[in-house]
């Protein structure tokens, strides 16, 4: 499964192959039941294209316009002007 642990495209049968994977289980120490992956793990290593989440995306993606607005409101000199 490290092939889905990187960043690139994923194609179908590795989509697959980590489904069948996510709903296996295993008995902790204390005799409980767990998911080899969580929901999260599961989720994070499934992104079919690149390695971040659509909501990790939008963080960046918000930080580009909330940088973009506070420098829209500065008053450079015409020096820096064109910086």
């Amino acid at each position: 499964m490290d092939a889905v642990n990187t960043a690139g495209f994923i194609p179908d049968d590795k989509l697959t192959a980590l489904e069948r994977l996510s709903k296996q289980t295993y008995l902790d120490r204390n005799g409980q039941r767990q998911l080899w992956l969580t929901l999260g793990e599961y989720a994070m290593l499934s992104i079919r294209r690149g390695t971040l989440s659509d909501e990790e995306r939008d963080t960046m993606q918000s930080h580009v316009v909330m940088t973009d607005r506070l420098l829209a409101q500065i008053q450079f000199s015409p020096e820096l002007s064109h910086v």
